[in-house]
């Protein structure tokens, strides 16, 4: 037996040949074809490793449920979807924007179109996935722009004259997409980095920059100054507002603010005016700050004025797919707007649904809602205090492949299948659909998630939910999200199916950033949990500035008290001359992840890459 699965821990899909054996359980074979997403099958550690995933003690075996004691008991799937039937119908009735749907990013497709279809046939809007933090604030400035025929494959990366990587350093990420890098190189591209930290890629770079967390959107804004007097042609393409924020932000400026120096600014916007056939790579790092939104905006107008190629990085297996499913309370499937519902409509077999916009994520967790649908991610172990949200509810429902931090606040737990235990389609972050074949049964009762929702949605008398198959489910997903392919367009293909985006003018806009103090900022590392810690094992340590740790009076081994709006924790520090001054360099971990503020800009961005906070020598320290 041959079947071809799609590895779900980063966004570049890479796809593996997966052969049963006698001697082992299954056999990875490199496939040898080009045109996918790992060309030549190439993986990472965590790609090899990949079938271990299904003999993880973690997995979850059966349906649970929550009992007066506070203890775990088996029970029937029956059981399970009758007391998920009573209770959502209960809160549906009564206030159906009570309820909040939250999914994962590896998830399939399937199971996320079907996620969200649940939400909004209940009546609520309230349905966002972990991408809201990271991931879809780079698609909703995309699509502000209009920006989608920017975005381009992989391939693009090893043709081009010039790389840009900001925010984003595939080493740690999407470590087989350092091949395409290592072809541009070959063919003489010129590599920029941009990034707080120093990490291994700078080995390949040309020109390695160093802004002060949080301060992209200050470094972006300076760079197009730049192009503005090197290109005065391309003010006609902004308007008057755009043209007066960027006016603001000189060179000078721009150093004063990011602590690039003005040199390095000059010569980055130069590097732009030289290409002919550039590409600009962004994550999390820009993302994932208060500014993040604007940052994201300012990087795709750049590329824009500057004819530059663009992907923009998602974090997991699925974060682009969840997006194009419509797992967010601002779209609908395929970006439509609420006022363009009429085909979902149709196919959803409904004379009406709820147009206003629902809460996104961290609103859904910050202001608390009765019950809860997680699928597919262990909430309070990835974001902020949402614990304190569930903890408040009514009624939580786990579903997950794994056991979790999330299950000590469920009232129901449920077993799901992995990817390619169930089948399905996901979309890498180059837009490519890729269709993940059913390699075995899942252990125990555990369930495919596409499945569990349809089961659900026919319980709850809702229209529309008779599937027995994924490829059902993809077949609806064809007709009603542009460009997605059919079962038989996909399946069986290790190269996938290219969404072909939609054209149009790009329209490139700015918004005004917000200011930041002088604080010190946590730059936070690892949060997606997908890697091991960089950090010594039972230790909270952070990387700190020489002269910072000078100031402070500290050596190697001291401890300080670093004091958030949340809360403080002590962190043993080690001393360095990479982070830049003002920042400490830390790794998600359970004790720092509850004193990061669960507080959002008026974008929706939550600031976990520079926490703003106060650094004080421990006590204890002090002799």
């Amino acid at each position: 037996m041959r079947t071809i699965i799609t590895c779900p821990h980063c966004s570049m899909g890479c796809r593996v040949r997966v052969r049963k054996v006698i001697s082992r359980p299954f056999n990875i074979d490199y496939l040898p074809f080009e045109d996918i997403p790992n060309p030549h099958g190439k993986l990472c550690a965590r790609g090899n490793s990949l079938i271990e995933l299904l003999s993880s003690k973690q997995r979850l075996k059966r349906p649970l449920k929550i009992t007066e004691s506070g203890k775990f008991v088996e029970i029937s799937w029956d059981r399970a979807l009758d007391e998920m039937t009573l209770r959502f119908s209960e809160f549906s009735k009564d206030d159906p924007t009570g309820i909040g749907f939250i999914s994962g990013e590896m998830i399939s497709n399937e199971s996320a179109y079907l996620f969200q279809k649940l939400a909004r046939l209940m009546g609520t809007n309230n349905v966002d996935s972990t991408a809201a933090i990271s991931h879809a604030i780079s698609i909703r400035a995309l699509n502000e722009i209009n920006a989608w025929g920017m975005w381009m494959p992989f391939s693009t990366i090893g043709e081009s004259d010039l790389v840009i990587l900001w925010g984003f350093n595939p080493v740690g990420t999407a470590p087989v997409l350092l091949s395409w890098l290592v072809k541009a190189k070959e063919n003489g591209a010129r590599i920029i980095v941009v990034d707080p930290r120093i990490t291994s890629i700078e080995k390949l770079a040309d020109l390695v920059v160093q802004p002060l967390p949080g301060t992209d959107v200050f470094l972006m804004l300076s760079i197009l100054n730049v192009i503005l007097t090197m290109d005065p042609d391309a003010s006609a393409r902004l308007p008057p507002g755009a043209l007066r924020l960027i006016s603001s932000y000189p060179p000078v400026r721009g150093e004063e603010i990011t602590g690039v120096s003005a040199d390095a600014i000059i010569s980055i916007a130069r590097e732009t005016e030289l290409s002919s056939s550039g590409v600009l790579l962004w994550g999390s790092g820009i993302t994932m700050t208060i500014n993040g939104y604007p940052a994201t905006l300012a990087l795709i107008t750049l590329a824009a004025l500057k004819g530059l190629s663009i992907i923009p990085m998602g974090r997991y297996g699925n974060s682009q797919g969840v997006l194009d499913m419509g797992v967010t309370p601002y779209y609908l499937p395929g970006y439509a707007h609420y006022t363009d519902a009429e085909p979902f409509l149709k196919a959803w077999l409904v004379e009406d649904i709820n147009r206003e916009e629902g809460m996104n994520l961290v609103e859904m967790l910050s202001r608390g809602l009765s019950a809860f649908y997680i699928l597919g991610t262990d909430i309070v172990s990835l974001i902020p205090g949402a614990e304190r949200a569930l903890e408040r509810a009514g009624f939580v429902v786990f579903q997950n492949a794994f056991q979790g931090k999330t299950m000590e606040f469920a009232d129901i737990v449920l077993p799901s299948a992995l990817l390619f235990e169930s089948g399905g389609t996901t979309t890498n972050s180059e837009g490519r659909v890729l269709w993940c074949d059913r390699i075995k049964r899942p252990p125990g009762e555990a369930k495919g998630d596409f499945e569990v929702i349809a089961q659900l949605g026919r319980r709850m008398k809702l229209p529309g939910f008779s599937y027995a198959f994924p490829e059902e489910v993809l077949r609806e997903i064809s007709i009603l999200v542009p460009g997605y392919p059919e079962p038989k367009d996909v399946k069986n293909r290790p190269d996938g199916f290219i969404v072909p985006r939609r054209k149009g003018l790009v329209v490139p806009k700015l918004e005004s950033p917000l200011s930041l103090d002088g604080r010190f900022r946590l730059l936070v590392t690892g949060q997606s949990m997908r890697f091991l810690p960089e950090v010594i094992k039972g230790e909270n340590t952070a990387k700190i500035n020489r002269e910072d740790a000078s100031v402070l009076g500290l050596k190697n081994g001291d401890s300080v008290i670093v004091k958030t709006d949340a809360g403080s924790a002590v962190l043993r520090v080690k001393i360095s001359s990479s982070p830049p001054r003002n920042t400490l360099i830390v790794h998600w971990s359970d004790e720092l992840r509850k004193i990061i503020p669960l507080r959002i800009s008026k974008w929706g961005c939550l600031d976990i890459k520079s926490v703003p906070c106060v650094v004080e020598r421990y006590e204890e320290d002090i002799h």
